[in-house]
Parts: C-alpha cells; structure tokens; sequence
C-alpha cells in the first residue's frame, strides 16, 4: 500500500508541472476555443492514469520519481526534487534528524502515514459522491416525462444530466417556455460531448490525488472549460445573433448553492457570471489563435508529456544488490557508488570491479581495493543504458571471454546474492556533494587528500599511497579547527587550524601519522609536514581527481564523435582561466594511447556535462547556475578540431588549440 501511495504522489508531482503549464497556456490564450482547454486537461488526466511515459532530452519535468521508491527500505531518507539547491538543503536535514532520532527512517515513516491518510480520505471523497448520487436519484424519482429523455421534476432548482449509460435531462417543473429550448439544447451538447462521463472520470482521479492542492484547482477549472465549450458548441449551432437570449436563460436557470461532485453536469453550475460575459463576447476564432493553439499544445505534449531521461545513477544505488539474466553474474554496489561483483566463466569465477558514470563503465578483473588505482587497464570498457528496471552493459572489449556483448541486470531484494555473500558495509556514507582538501606540500607520490561529506559530517583523510591504512570517522568544524575524529578502536584525532589561504596541519595535537622513505638512502619522512596547507575545496559531484599532478575532471563519456566508427574517450577539463569561463575538451581513441583532439572553448558560466539518447548520439548539456537554463550544443569534428555549435551558433574558441596547446595536460 506504500508503494502504492508513493506511487500516487510523484505521478501527481509531475502531473502538477503541466497543470501550471496549461494553467498559464489558457491566460496566455484566452480566446482560443473552449474545447481546446478541455484537451489540454485531457492530458493531465493521462498523466495520472499512465504509470509511464517516454523519456525525451525536452522534458521539463525536474525529476521523473520525487521520492524514489526506495526509501521504504533504504536506512537513509532522500528526496529528488529535480532542483540541487532544494536536495542539498533538505536531503542534510534529514540525515541529521535521523542522526538524533535514531536509525530509523524519518521519510519512510512519513510515507507510512501519509498512505493511511490518503486512503481515509480517498474513501471519504468517493463515499461522498456516491451519497450525493443516491439523494439526487431520490428527489427525481418523483418526475413527470415531457419528452424522450427529458424529464419534469418538482423536487430540484436547477436543469442538470444524470446518469452515465442512459443518461437522462432533468429540469425544474418552473423552467420557463422562453428558456426551456436553450436549457435543452445546452444539456444535450454536453451529452453529445460526453461531459456526464468525463466529468465523473475527473472525480474518480480527483478522489485519488485529492492530497494535491493543484489538481483541485486543475479539477475547478475543468468544470469551467466543460460548461464554457458546452456555451460555444450552443451559440456556434443556434446562431450568434441568439447570445442575448441564451445569456438570460443561463441567468435565470443559474444554480445557488448546488453542492456538485462527480455528477450532476448542471445548466447553471459554476461561473455564471463568466459564463455569460463569454458568451456575449463569443467569436470565432481567428487563424493566428488556432494556429496558437497547435502549437501551445504540442509543446505541452513535448515538455510535459514526456519524462527526463534516467541515468544509472537514478536506479544503482547503494546498498543494492543486481544479478545478470543472460549468464552468471552479479554485482553489489557499495557506500561511494562502487561495485563489487562475479562473473562467473570457463575457467571459474572472477572477481570484478566496476567504476562508473552515468554512460560510461569500465570493469575491472581485480580485488575491490585495487579499483582506486587509475593506472590499471580494464578488462571491459562498456556504454551503459537503462531499460525500464533493467541495467544494460553494452560491451566494447570481451577480454573476460564471455561470450555475450551484453550483459543485462536485475536488481534482486536486499540480501538476496547468490553464492558468496559479499560482506556488506554497517553503514551507507553518502560522498555525493562532498568537498575534497588537497595537500600540495607533500614529498608523497599522490598528494593527501581529505573527503568531508555533507551528510552525518564523515571524513576520509588519505595521507599516502604507501599506507594500507585510511582513516575513516566524523569530522567537526569549530571557530578555529578542523578537527577529525577516527570511529576505529584506535580514536586517532588529526587536527587542522583553520587559515585565510586553507587548512594548516597541527601535528602537535595530532595523532601520529606514519613516516616513509621516499629516496634509496634517504631519512624518513612524514607524508603531512607539520603546517602543512590542505587547500583547494572542490565540490565532488559526479568529478574525479586524477593523480597527474593536480588535475580534475569534470565529467566524460565514450562516443563515436568523429563518424569514423571508432568510439573515443571524451573528457571535460577546465580551462586556462580554471574552468569558470573557459574549459577543455578532450578524445582519445579508445585503447590509443595519444589524444586524438584538444580544443579549449570559452563560454558563459555553466556547469558542463555530457548527454547521449538512445540513437547514441552525445550532445554537451551547459546549465547556468544562475537562472538554471539550459542550453544543448551538438559535437562534431571539423577539419581535426572539436565543433560545439547550438541554435546561437558556434561556440567560441579560446587560445591556441590542439593537443599540443601549451595548456594541453599529459596525463
């Protein structure tokens, strides 16, 4: 029932999205045919029926699952909004409200009792509808027929349709001879139109997603555009120059105080006042208006009819447990989004590890702890797709002798891996939007590095590729110090004084960090020197550090952007002027090790990551942080340099390019 209630509530987030879209689409064309906006509803209505829809690069829905349905088991309450700015404050609240209430799922919890509200409610709205039902077929059970499908009746004020199947007129026995033609006329458009069954099909899903204030007011104004198309199909058929009387009569039969719910569609019902108003004003529409109209509701198809593509960080999350379907396979996902697995060949089964983006997997035959080592060369490069709930490996090398180009996944219950379990940690540390301190000031061959998650304030401070040991704690941050607490049996404490430029080591208040020799013959040295500087906070993200110096990358893929058949390793890298301004764009030909192309562009401020549909064609997506628009610009290749062009044009380069430009980094 959970499931079946979050269900419910993020079809009817996304529902919302085109609500106000259509909501502003009728200000906008007021004078558009009244049976237009009653199409437009009809696609809301197929929103909320439909538990899927087609993904599209032109969805503006902001996320497609607002509370993924995991949280009803995961230990850690997360939403996904569709915004960063909204989960990088609610998803920390949360974690740190669980941190003092216990383990428990606060958001799970929620859920629980949301579903037992939305059912009450649900029950009642429903029960409501079927009690008015019964009074109204009561108080006409007395009637007097007049004519076939028209009935006279003592007990009612107001002329209204009731019944689905057979529906039949009912009308006041005081009803006027004047007005009588235009009330019949306007109840049998509305039969013709199928209003006595579309409005109670609007109830139905209204009673389901009666939580959502939005969708009242969507149900409200589709009441309105029922009962104002049904006027322009009346004016349209009687002639224009019968407005005035139609106008009086809609006056005169005009409801005062009906409490209506899923039925009856009455004469006079809702908004009378507009009503009228609109039907003295009636014209017909202009070309442009129509012309308008198309247009306006292709776009609502094309943007809010469709949902925003799903990456495979959306479905492998940590703690999940996914097993192959086309051989013997399986793989568990760890805290930082790693994977720990079998494969299952001739010779036995081998371990693999596998590093992933959002594209882009590359597998490794080698124990977990060696997957760090960006040196090693994989065993497997693959492109990953989503297929419904099912994970696509699609492979570009089979050195593992396989003997399938695709590996397909399932994700099984938690604790259900088959064969060897695989121990699972005690507790999921999320590093996604941590920041990373970068010690510079280090005889060490990799530069020590310090991880401060946002969520429950987890550290990971590694001092040296030489140490097998990497602590692992809570972090707290004072007026003066950075302080880092290990959560082993050992309790070590590293201490950093807070400075304008950094973080300073204080090895005196420190546990001791062990020393090295780095030199044949030399002394042994510290890896973090006493005052040492950790600087450099760079958000993580989806980014790696790779060990050639001091180099980030902002995000990659593999794609055939040449056309010559061959893909190519595509990264994003900043620029000469850090990234801000200005960013590089690497391809290296898969398993080549030169770059095949370097060009350094220069744009406004945006945050760059590659995008690739189902035909597999890639595109640079650039989103400003500012106002968070998008832009989507096309890579091609052009006399052996790199082309970003969109609708503006082409994007300009910077400086000198080539991969022997002076800013041209060799990794």
């Amino acid at each position: 029932m959970m499931k079946l209630f979050l269900n419910f509530f993020n079809m009817s987030i996304t529902a919302s999205w085109l609500v106000l879209a259509i909501i502003l689409i009728r200000l906008l064309l007021k004078k558009a045919p009244k049976v237009f906006h009653c199409g437009l509803w009809a696609l809301v209505a197929v929103r909320l029926i439909c538990p899927f829809s087609v993904p599209s690069f032109f969805s503006m829905i902001p996320s497609r699952e607002t509370i993924p349905q995991e949280v009803i088991e995961r230990e850690q309450s997360v939403i996904d909004s569709g915004f960063h700015t909204v989960n990088s404050v609610v998803n920390p609240g949360l974690s740190q409200m669980e941190g003092t209430a216990g383990a428990e799922n606060l958001l799970s919890k929620g859920i629980e009792i949301g579903t037992a509200v939305w059912a009450a409610g649900a029950v009642l709205m429903l029960g409501y509808a079927v009690v008015s039902y019964i009074i109204l077929r009561r108080k006409t059970k007395i009637s007097v027929k007049d004519e076939a499908g028209i009935w006279l009746c003592d007990q009612i004020s107001d002329p209204f349709i009731l019944g689905i199947f057979r529906p039949q007129i009912f009308m006041p026995s005081s009803v006027g001879s004047e007005d009588k033609a235009y009330v019949v006329a306007h109840e049998k458009a509305h039969i013709k139109r199928g209003d006595h069954i579309w409005k109670p099909i609007g109830f139905l899903l209204l009673s389901i997603y009666w939580f959502n204030p939005v969708l009242w007011v969507a149900y409200i104004l589709l009441c309105r555009d029922i009962e104002m198309a049904c006027d322009e199909k009346v004016i349209k058929a009687l002639g224009e120059n019968r407005k005035k009387e139609y106008s009086t009569a809609l006056v005169n039969c005009s409801t005062t105080g009906m409490s209506v719910t899923a039925c009856p569609v009455a004469f006079g019902e809702v908004g009378v006042k507009s009503r009228v108003k609109a039907v003295l004003n009636y014209r017909k529409p202009a070309l442009w208006v129509l012309i308008a109209a198309v247009i306006a509701g292709s776009a609502a198809v094309l943007f809010f009819m469709t949902d925003p593509f799903q990456y495979v960080s959306d479905v492998v999350k940590p703690g999940s447990i996914w097993k192959a379907t086309n051989c013997e396979a399986e793989f568990y996902v760890d805290e930082d989004y790693g994977i720990e697995g079998k494969i299952v060949v001739e010779n036995g089964i081998v371990p693999i590890c596998i590093m992933y983006r959002e594209r882009y997997a590359e597998i490794y035959d080698c124990p977990a702890a060696l997957v760090q080592q960006k040196d090693m060369e994989p065993v497997i490069t693959g492109g990953l797709r989503i297929r419904g709930d099912k994970l696509h490996f699609i492979l570009y090398e089979d050195g593992l002798g396989l003997g399938v180009k695709r590996l397909i996944f399932e994700r099984t219950e938690r604790g259900e891996l088959v064969g060897d379990s695989i121990d699972q940690p005690a507790e999921i540390i999320d590093w996604r939007n941590a920041t990373v301190l970068v010690c510079e000031e280090s005889p060490d061959f990799k530069n020590p590095t310090i991880l401060l998650s946002p969520y429950g304030n987890h550290f990971q401070f590694n001092w040296s590729m030489l140490s097998s040991y990497i602590a692992m704690g809570t972090y707290e941050v004072t007026e003066d110090e950075l302080i880092l607490t290990t959560d082993d049996e050992l309790q070590n404490v590293y201490v950093f004084e807070k400075t304008f430029a950094g973080y300073r080591f204080v090895e005196e208040k420190s546990s001791r960090i062990p020393r090295y020799k780095y030199s044949q013959g030399g002394e042994a040295e510290s890896p973090v020197p006493d005052g040492a500087l950790f600087k450099g906070i760079i958000p993580i993200e989806d980014r790696e550090i790779l060990q050639e110096g001091y180099f980030i990358e902002m995000h990659s893929i593999i794609a055939d952007i040449d056309g010559d058949g061959r893909d190519e390793y595509c990264s994003l890298l900043p620029g000469p002027t850090s990234g801000l301004f200005s960013f590089c764009f690497s391809a290296t030909e898969v398993g080549a090790e030169e770059r095949e192309y370097f060009n350094t562009f220069t744009t406004s401020y945006l945050e760059l990551s590659f995008v690739m549909d189902e035909n597999g064609t890639v595109q640079l997506r650039g989103e400003s942080p500012l106002d968070h628009g998008v832009r989507f610009f096309a890579v091609s290749v052009q006399d052996g340099n790199i082309v970003l062009k969109d609708e503006e044009g082409k994007m300009a380069y910077w400086g000198e390019q080539g991969v022997n430009a002076p800013w041209a980094v060799t990794e």
